[in-house]
């Protein structure tokens, strides 16, 4: 929850994302409704955990235990292939720009 929170803080493309949907020449009510679901798309990683461990608490707690456990055991494997993915990227990005 606390990333989401984090995620959720009003940063530049929030507040670029709400003036465009404010600004543009539809009517009032889509732009009512598409500042809405742009809001709850938004804190959706606020919305969803609290949601699930107000519903179902101790299922939520053992599923995240679990996902930490597993997150804890596979660290280096992710950073690596996270590394490896970045390194490609990077490198097929510069390429294209030389070209």
């Amino acid at each position: 929850m606390l990333i989401g929170a984090v995620c959720g803080i009003p940063g530049a493309s929030y507040l670029t994302g709400l003036h465009i949907l404010i600004t543009s020449k539809s009517s009032t009510a889509t732009q009512v409704l598409g500042v809405i679901l742009f809001v709850l798309i938004e804190f959706l990683l606020i919305i969803i955990p609290f949601a699930f461990l107000e519903l179902r608490p101790e299922a939520t707690k053992a599923a995240l235990k679990k996902t930490h456990d597993w997150l804890l055991g596979h660290a280096r494997q992710l950073m690596a292939y996270t590394a490896l993915v970045l390194g490609a990227y990077l490198t097929v990005t510069a390429l294209v720009r030389l070209t």
